[in-house]
């Protein structure tokens, strides 16, 4: 929580890169980079109510298209490789003022809550995750409204750390968060624009598993392992002969898919 900033500033920034570097994505979004440090700021200030589905109800609601739905759309389209590459067509036309795109994310801006309540989550997350002052979350200032919305989402470390000083449960030994140290032969996949659980964790996790192989995927996110044939067939191959790391020649074929007009 006090990374999370970073971390999904961060993913958003390399999304933007690679935008700028393929042909067809900077042609349809010459001003992506200026749009996403602008977008959340303008809803913010002017929210904008819009008519939705409700993805579980299938009911028709009316919902208020603030910077923070902005920042929670991007977030969540940002961590699932198959609507990476949505990212930037998402800030560029709600930074054209066509709110359309967010009543068919509905999804995205607003998460269902999940088959836990949110007493429940909250418990969890004080118990295993309040370890930290709210003065110590690291905002980078890439784009400074995206950060700051992370930060204040509903399990993020701004909003964590406020609940938690009045929720009274008390986090768990930090024993428990001691790294696991083991021989076994382990894979981890670890996509490059993950905006959740970046690289560099699975680099620290490895510090203390010596059989251990750490795969980055350029140009996924999270959860990259069975997320394309090429990193499936990489984890198969892994589990009928972990004494090696997999063969890992066919990522050099990847590439993201970006949504532009046709």
């Amino acid at each position: 929580h006090i990374e999370a900033p970073t971390v999904a500033g961060g993913s958003l920034e390399a999304i933007i890169r690679h935008c700028e570097e393929d042909a067809s994505c900077t042609k349809a979004y010459p001003d992506l980079r200026q749009e996403a440090i602008d977008v959340i700021d303008r809803y913010d200030a002017e929210p904008v109510a819009i008519e939705v589905i409700h993805p579980q109800t299938g009911e028709s609601l009316t919902m208020m298209l603030t910077g923070h739905r902005v920042a929670q759309g991007i977030l969540m389209l940002n961590s699932q490789t198959p609507t990476v590459g949505m990212v930037p067509m998402f800030i560029h036309r709600l930074a054209a003022g066509d709110t359309e795109i967010a009543k068919e994310m509905v999804w995205a801006i607003a998460p269902p809550s999940g088959s836990f309540s949110w007493a429940l989550g909250t418990s969890i997350f004080c118990m295993e995750y309040s370890d930290f002052l709210e003065e110590e979350i690291v905002f980078p200032g890439i784009f400074p409204a995206y950060e700051k919305s992370i930060a204040t989402q509903s399990f993020g470390g701004t909003t964590i750390a406020r609940t938690c000083a009045m929720w009274g449960v008390d986090p768990i030994d930090r024993r428990y968060k001691n790294p696991v140290r083991a021989d076994v032969p382990v894979l981890l996949m670890a996509g490059t624009l993950d905006s959740l659980t970046p690289p560099s964790w699975a680099h620290e996790v490895a510090e203390t598993l010596p059989n251990s192989h750490v795969i980055e995927i350029e140009g996924f996110a999270h959860s990259p392992t069975f997320a394309s044939e090429c990193t499936a067939m990489m984890a198969l191959q892994f589990f009928a002969d972990p004494s090696q790391a997999p063969d890992a020649s066919c990522l050099a074929e990847m590439k993201i898919a970006f949504a532009v007009p046709e």
